[in-house]
């Protein structure tokens, strides 16, 4: 937290949904610092965007900087309740006269440029409220991961044993085995993988070991029941190679 000190006069109208010019710029600017680590940049989200502006409206009532208040839900409570699906969470939260000084702030605080530059992070989205000269800002980082219903886990989880040389083959009560090996009965031998993940575009490593491929030709997948988390994406697999 990068706190300054100090008496400020009564708040200014708040701005609105739109994006301001104050906002965008520290968006630009925390993207450049991005590109010059080559990382990719991070894409702007309205509902992070309308969790840091609830915050940033609560730092300027009570005239101070912090990451969380008497009576205001926790930061990930926050970003959830703003209709965010992610599988992490960050935030900054800076004053000062300019997007420019607020940015630079923020590079020389090691915990906040760990934030800025967290490779972990695919969307933010920022607010800022001036008062009088002084500019107060919150950043909300996340990894934001699509709401996907099981059948559409199932298909991607699939494709990607496809690319990887397996038989995808439809069977009725794969999902049994998702807490234990009591399902289906399947001819020859058979090995059961159960993963968590928040990232469905890979597979673990384990089901891309070129021994297992050459051992199992075919592979079932089912999705798992996931267990609500404020907002925190994990989706549950169960694999069945046989």
């Amino acid at each position: 937290m990068i706190l300054v000190l100090g008496l400020f006069p009564a708040i200014t109208a708040s701005q609105g949904a739109q994006r301001s010019s104050e906002e965008g710029k520290l968006f630009d600017l925390l993207n450049e610092a991005r590109r010059a680590k080559k990382l990719p940049v991070l894409r702007w989200n309205a509902k992070l965007a309308k969790s840091a502006r609830q915050h940033t409206e609560l730092m300027v009532a009570h005239n101070d900087l912090s990451h969380g208040f008497s009576g205001e839900p926790i930061l990930r409570e926050r970003v959830a309740a703003a209709g965010v699906r992610f599988s992490s969470v960050a935030e900054n939260v800076a004053l000062g006269a300019t997007p420019e000084v607020i940015h630079n702030l923020l590079m020389k605080s090691p915990g906040h440029l760990a934030n800025i530059l967290d490779a972990a992070s695919n969307e933010v989205g920022i607010a800022v409220i001036r008062r009088d000269k002084d500019l107060f800002a919150a950043q909300n980082f996340a990894h934001v991961v699509p709401d996907l219903d099981p059948l559409q886990q199932t298909a991607l989880v699939g494709t990607l044993l496809q690319q990887e040389g397996y038989s995808v083959v439809s069977r009725e009560q794969i999902g049994t085995y998702c807490d234990g090996d009591n399902g289906p009965a399947l001819p020859g031998e058979t090995q059961i993988f159960r993963f968590e993940t928040a990232d469905l575009s890979i597979l673990p490593d384990q089901l891309r070991n070129k021994d297992l491929k050459q051992r199992f030709r075919t592979a079932s997948v089912a999705s798992c029941r996931q267990t609500p988390s404020k907002g925190i994406t994990a989706y549950r697999m169960v694999v069945v190679l046989n």
